[in-house]
């Protein structure tokens, strides 16, 4: 109750006298519960001075004038008042002033918005604890629409509005027998007034639904009270239709019971969707269940049964609190109220373990998902329900699977950083060997050389003591062959790889050396190499170094006769499975089958045996322009 004064200010001289003769805690609370009945009260309360000036104002005073209390505290009544009814308020005051009450005084006021509605006042004086009166309360109550009834059931009008309505209207009398049918309702039954007066319209009504529907109008006949129901009512063309009556109560303008006035709409299809619903539900497969907003079960599926032991008629009508652990009983409905304050399609206790209790009280995990449902009476919730008991079962093994699996991985991670270690030393160690060895396959590389260069200068000297040219030139040939070899071990020795040889550098180097071991002018001759960058394996370089000098000496000795010059051609492709040694000159030419008849030198010799080393296939060629002079090809290493 919003006020200015405490709530004495409105509390008769009785009531005061039991207050001041009680502790003063009573009185406290005395006062709290009358403060919160006037503030709970659907009729607008409302107290004020004898100078019209409101003190407080009640939620019901809010409801029905549309002021909230701050508007209206301290302002006068008059607010309230209609302009037509000036001299309405001093007379009820000068009652108030002798100590008179005015009961049930209807009149009209004015709302926030200006409409006029229809009020019955109550007017009570107040008075202070000397019995002087100080004030007035006002029970103001909303009659407006009761008024426009009477109005309405006044004269021949009514019938005309109720047959232009669309919906089906009937009236009966204080002896719960019908006196009125609208147009709608003929048309529906295909009936005439006459069949439907009186108790006539029970004919309509399906034999099923007849004995449960007069019980419940009778019901409420006898307690005045409104009613609604449900059943099937024969339509003209013979087919039941499902029906909603609703009913109220109606009186004479001296307050005397008159009867009832009801109107029906066609819920078929609204019946059909809720039985299409219902075998919906009833055909999920989990267990469903319907909650109302009181906390009710209102529907089940077959799959609760199974789920929770309880028939469909146990828990139909029963509370929810039912299939919860007793432990989580107290706290549900607050949980329930929850829902209903924000509702909205969620599983139940996310991050949470559920638990659902069975009929012979035995627990078990669930799974809740809710779903709100909007129906006439208001929302309810409708609950999907998943015994997950073999879930949890599975996830304990997983659990303890997982446990075991940790465990044997963290024993084999320790054996494999054992075993690693132990690893990891014997690296170490074999590290340090191939290193030595590195060490000394490079010692060995540069003492071959060594050697082989040693060779060299003794073939050179004892080239130098003999003036045959032909023993000679065969010591040239041995010194050319023997420095193509020193020349690979030199570029492994000075390479960072000990067991492969850069081919394309090794190309380059060779002629050079050989260019330079010939009688030929170095101006007169050049070279064009044309080569992948290939490694080769010393069992590959060797041979394949020996048959390109052999090539190259031989095309500076003989297609450049007389000091002639020209070009040479080298070329070594890799491709997808073989190698390829081309070695060309734009000089004299070969002389011909020289690959088919029986080597007649020693160096042709030489290159078609290194050639067979090679596994390789040697073709001589015209030259100058057409075919190459030489052309080997020769399987590649694998990788």
């Amino acid at each position: 109750m919003r006020e200015y004064q405490s709530p004495s200010a409105v509390i008769g001289p009785h009531e005061q006298g039991i207050l001041a003769s009680e502790p003063e805690q009573a009185a406290q609370e005395y006062r709290l519960q009358l403060s919160a009945i006037v503030e709970s009260a659907d009729d607008a309360i409302i107290g004020k001075t004898l100078d019209g000036v409101i003190v407080s104002w009640n939620r019901g005073a809010e409801k029905l004038y549309g002021y909230s209390a701050e508007e209206a505290l301290g302002r006068s009544i008059s607010i309230l008042i209609p302009p037509n009814l000036p001299d309405e308020f001093p007379g009820i005051l000068e009652k108030l002033r002798r100590g008179e009450r005015v009961e049930h005084y209807e009149t009209v006021r004015l709302t926030k918005d200006l409409r006029r509605i229809d009020v019955s006042l109550t007017v009570s004086p107040i008075r202070d604890p000397k019995g002087e009166v100080g004030g007035a309360s006002t029970i103001a109550r909303d009659i407006t629409d009761r008024k426009r009834t009477e109005q309405s059931l006044r004269g021949e009008w009514f019938r005309i509005m109720a047959d232009a309505s669309p919906v089906m209207i009937w009236l009966s009398g204080p002896d719960a027998r019908c006196i009125l049918f609208n147009q709608s309702w003929m048309e529906f039954t295909g009936r005439t007034m006459e069949q439907e007066m009186g108790d006539g319209w029970s004919e309509g009504v399906h034999p099923e639904d007849l004995r449960r529907c007069l019980d419940i109008y009778l019901s409420a006949v006898e307690a005045r009270e409104p009613f609604k129901m449900e059943y099937r009512l024969r339509r003209a063309d013979g087919v039941y239709r499902w029906i909603l009556d609703a009913g109220v109560p109606r009186t004479e303008a001296n307050g005397s019971f008159a009867g009832y006035i009801g109107s029906c709409v066609d819920i078929t299809e609204r019946k059909q969707g809720e039985e299409h619903f219902r075998l919906v539900v009833e055909s999920a497969p989990n267990a469903m269940v319907m909650v109302n907003h009181e906390g009710k079960i209102v529907l089940v599926n077959a799959q609760m049964k199974k789920a929770f032991g309880y028939s469909r008629e146990e828990l139909l009508g029963r509370s929810v609190e039912i299939l919860v652990p007793e432990s989580s009983r107290t706290r549900h409905p607050g949980l329930l109220a929850q829902f209903f304050s924000e509702p909205r399609a969620r599983p139940m206790g996310a991050g949470r373990d559920l638990y659902g209790q069975r009929k012979d009280g035995r627990q078990f995990p669930v799974e809740i998902g809710l779903n709100p449902i909007q129906m006439e009476e208001g929302t309810w919730v409708l609950s999907s329900i998943v015994d997950i008991t073999e879930r949890k079962r599975v996830e304990m093994t997983l659990l303890q699977l997982n446990a075991e699996l940790e465990r044997r991985v963290a024993q084999r991670t320790e054996m494999a950083e054992q075993k690693a270690a132990a690893l990891a030393a014997s690296e170490k160690k074999i590290q340090r060997s191939l290193e030595e060895k590195e060490y000394l396959l490079g010692e060995i590389h540069h003492r071959v050389k060594n050697n082989l260069q040693i060779i060299s200068s003794l073939l050179n000297l004892e080239s130098g003591r003999t003036q045959d040219p032909a023993v000679r030139d065969v010591f040239a040939q041995c010194q050319s062959r023997i420095q193509s070899m020193a020349l690979i071990h030199e570029q492994l020795y000075n390479s960072g790889d000990l067991a492969k040889i850069d081919f394309r550098e090794y190309l380059k180097s060779l002629f050079r050396e050989a260019l330079r071991s010939s009688n030929q002018d170095p101006a007169s001759v050049s070279v064009r190499v044309e080569a992948d960058l290939v490694n080769l394996s010393l069992e590959t370089a060797i041979p394949c170094g020996l048959i390109l000098n052999e090539l190259i000496s031989n095309a500076l000795k003989h297609a450049f006769p007389a000091g002639s010059g020209g070009e040479i051609l080298i070329r070594f492709d890799a491709r997808d499975d073989t190698f390829c040694l081309t070695v060309d000159d734009n000089g004299q030419p070969l002389p011909p089958n020289l690959m088919t008849r029986e080597p007649s030198t020693m160096g042709l010799w030489l290159v078609k045996a290194l050639t067979r080393q090679l596994d390789g296939e040697l073709r001589a060629g015209a030259g100058a322009g057409a075919e190459p002079k030489f052309h080997l090809t020769f399987p590649r290493e694998p990788q």
